[in-house]
């Protein structure tokens, strides 16, 4: 079965017109085996509103990438405007992926940007490659990952788990509180037979009550496999049952 077609938003500082151009091309081949429809501003046609058509654009994107530079980071309408909006329509879909892509050097280590997991490898700044073709090939094989089988936790959000996380590394962090690491857990659930551990029930009840981590969950709950179904309901069945128990003002042990 074929993979639905993904809408790809790309958000860039005019500035950088040449190495969006570059990517777009990269993309080609994305393109003609219908895995993205790429979208960006510069398509935007004369008698077109073009704050509509971005609004409009970001809505439906599947996947937003960010093409981060000096000028971008220095763009009242990138950081302000469409990366809001990308992030805002991440939290409403959880399978939205929002991805940075590093085409020159500057301090996005330092913002907004810090939370997502970026390309290329290690955010090495295209420009700094030796060749920029390949470093474009580098980002095509991350996105070619992030939209085939790879979760949102393994590609979006850092720092998260991936599946050869152990699962004692998960539970160290529950208590900072990484809701996308749901997704590991149900990873766990559909690939043994076992039903979830104590360890791991006790981790997912504390992000439960999270807008985030109930939406995860909300997720595996409609369109899970049967096992992580069960597993969801398990989660909110538990989770309804022990808020009754718990007595008035009594913080979550977790």
């Amino acid at each position: 079965m074929n993979s639905p077609t993904q809408n790809v938003f790309i958000s860039y500082a005019h500035e950088d017109d040449g190495l969006r151009d570059e990517l777009v091309k990269h993309l080609a081949v994305l393109r003609q085996q219908g895995l993205i429809s790429d979208w960006h501003d510069r398509q935007i046609r004369a008698g077109q509103s073009w704050e509509a058509e971005i609004a409009r654009n970001i809505q439906i994107a599947d996947l937003v990438l960010l093409l981060v530079s000096p000028d971008f980071l220095s763009s009242h309408f990138c950081l302000s405007v469409e990366l809001p909006l990308a992030t805002e329509l991440m939290q409403r879909r959880p399978s939205v992926k929002v991805i940075p892509i590093i085409l020159r050097p500057c301090d996005w280590e330092h913002s907004p940007l810090k939370q997502f997991q970026v390309l290329p490898d290690d955010g090495v700044p295209i420009t700094v490659w030796k060749t920029k073709d390949d470093a474009f090939t580098n980002v095509v094989k991350g996105l070619r990952a992030a939209l085939s089988k790879q979760s949102i936790s393994e590609v979006t959000l850092r720092p998260v788990a991936t599946y050869r996380t152990t699962m004692s590394d998960i539970i160290s962090r529950a208590r900072s509180g990484h809701p996308n690491d749901i997704d590991f857990i149900m990873s766990q659930v559909e690939e043994t037979e076992s039903s979830a551990n104590s360890q791991s029930l006790d981790f997912v009840l504390s992000l439960v009550s999270m807008p985030i981590g109930r939406n995860r969950i909300l997720y595996y709950l409609a369109h899970g496999t049967d096992k992580q179904r069960l597993a969801a309901g398990l989660y909110f069945k538990v989770k309804c049952f022990s808020s009754v128990l718990r007595p008035p003002n009594q913080a979550s042990t977790i």
